[in-house]
């Protein structure tokens, strides 16, 4: 699964001797995808493409799933993620509190139903020795 746009601090970075490719280890990967979708559904600002395909995978949901239970196309479901079209309001916030639930997040709908879709700052994460935290 791959992340939406997050700058990921404090991570290793090695590089293979032979072909000088750059490989980042990951530590703890499920605990950064918790962290990653946690901040998504908290953070002000409307879900990008990348971010809602990120929160379908998480969901375990194919693209036709989505589109079936929040009444799209799977056409529409692609453009929204390929961000050719923006997700609408409701279903972002719909999406939120679908995530919020299934993975047992802290937080509760109706602070979700309040999120403010002005411009989103972009979201980072950082390595530290206990875990992951967003920044």
């Amino acid at each position: 699964m791959a992340l939406p746009s997050v700058m990921v601090r404090g991570v290793k970075v090695r590089t293979c001797g032979a072909c000088g490719e750059e490989v980042v280890a990951f530590a703890r990967l499920e605990e950064l995808l918790e962290v990653v979708a946690e901040a998504l559904v908290h953070r002000s600002g409307r879900l990008s493409g990348d971010e809602v395909r990120f929160l379908r995978k998480l969901l375990g949901w194919s693209g036709r799933d989505f589109a079936r239970r929040f009444g799209l196309t799977p056409e529409h479901v692609s453009r929204i993620e390929n961000g050719h079209s923006p997700i609408s309001v409701a279903a972002d916030r719909l999406l939120r509190i679908l995530v919020m639930n299934e993975r047992e997040l802290e937080g509760n709908a109706a602070e979700v139903m309040e999120t403010g879709l002005e411009d989103a700052s972009p979201l980072s994460v950082r390595q530290t020795r206990g875990g992951w935290q967003a920044a």
